[in-house]
């Protein structure tokens, strides 16, 4: 029997989460007894809902006793965004099919499902608050970025022109999911705002910015109609980022 999936917090109850969390073995004899969920990160992920999960078991097994779950707008304009851009399905596919396999650290994922039309979909995933999450306006200290971005080299080799490419049928190329005609507008705005905001900025970098914004197009054309492909995150940023220890500031 398939389980409705929920679309508002309140559904996220115990009986309910006793049948998901029993199907995926997560547990085995024992019942969730009473369940807290809380909405938090109410400024982020604006095309979805994520709750914290607070669980009480009748039997003491080794079960999470906290889990986060992420699952669709209650919004429904918002939740066919989401459904048009396959931003649900990629997610809800991401930790059935890559987390296993990806060298990064992810959340285990305790269940996951998603409707035939993409609308709705649930996510429940292992809880970090234990650790830090990043903050992109506070930023991060130079160690910290280095350790990101060779996370990150890591991953990007790991699928760099692999033939299991071939088998993600799921994740389409960028191009075909986002429209890149209006990227030199935004950017030039952006760049201006930037420009009279930063003070000291380096003279290679407004190099390369000026010359960026003359070739917009032909950057986008060559990174996303030609090779190398490999998979992306696409919107990596540190409130995305989860730290275990981090290097202090530096200002």
């Amino acid at each position: 029997m398939k389980l409705l999936i929920p679309t508002h917090v309140k559904h996220l109850a115990a009986d309910w989460l006793t049948a998901v969390l029993h199907s995926t073995n997560v547990i085995n004899m024992a019942q969730v007894e009473h369940v807290k969920a809380t909405l938090v990160q109410i400024n982020k992920g604006f095309i979805g809902q994520i709750a914290r999960l607070e669980l009480k078991y009748t039997k003491d097994e080794n079960a999470p006793h906290t889990m986060i779950a992420k699952f669709s707008s209650s919004n429904p304009k918002m939740r066919e965004i989401g459904s048009e851009f396959g931003f649900y399905s990629r997610e809800v596919n991401f930790y059935r099919f890559l987390a296993p396999h990806v060298n990064l650290v992810t959340p285990k994922c305790y269940y996951s499902d998603i409707d035939n039309k993409g609308e709705s979909h649930i996510l429940l995933i292992e809880d970090l608050s234990n650790l830090e999450n990043g903050n992109r306006f506070l930023g991060c200290s130079y160690h910290d970025a280095l350790h990101v971005v060779t996370q990150f080299a890591r991953f990007h080799a790991q699928w760099w022109e692999t033939s299991e490419l071939t088998n993600l049928s799921w994740l389409p190329d960028l191009d075909t999911v986002y429209d890149f005609s209006q990227t030199p507008e935004t950017f030039d705005s952006a760049w201006k705002v930037f420009k009279q905001k930063m003070e000291g900025i380096p003279f290679y970098v407004l190099e390369i910015g000026e010359r960026y914004s003359e070739h917009v197009i032909e950057v986008l054309n060559t990174l996303f109609q030609t090779p190398p492909r490999a998979v992306l995150h696409f919107d990596l940023h540190l409130d995305n980022l989860f730290f275990y220890v981090r290097s202090r500031i530096l200002r």
